[in-house]
């Protein structure tokens, strides 16, 4: 904890004052992420552009400065031993599945309309 809150800037009372355990900073920190990747699977359908479009703005989205810490920790909290019983029930909540519900319906519209096959080729 202490090295979060010299890496936040912050004092460590202060730190102690939100977070009664890096255990719940954590489970926090995996809640937020897991909205936020939610939400960004949403917004996808709001973005202009072919399908192909779509997803690549979702990737670019995803990897960048912005992005690659939500899916970092995601990451961490999926594969990682030992992670709290609450990180645990929101995994089993926001399951792989989720994410692909969201998504199918991008890659279906452009599979329908021939996208995927001129993508690949680079057409």
């Amino acid at each position: 904890m202490s090295m979060i809150a010299d890496a936040a800037g912050i004092s460590h009372g202060l730190l102690y004052h939100y977070f009664k355990s890096k255990e719940e900073l954590f489970t926090t920190l995996v809640q937020g992420a897991m909205v936020e990747s939610i939400s960004a699977m949403k917004d996808i359908y709001r973005l202009p552009g072919s399908p192909i479009e779509k997803i690549r703005a979702l990737t670019a989205d995803i990897l960048d400065e912005k992005g690659a810490p939500y899916f970092m920790l995601i990451h961490q909290a999926r594969t990682s031993d030992g992670v709290p019983e609450k990180v645990k029930r929101l995994i089993e909540e926001y399951p792989m599945q989720t994410f692909v519900d969201h998504l199918l319906p991008v890659f279906e519209e452009g599979q329908k309309a021939g996208k995927w096959r001129r993508a690949i080729r680079g057409n």
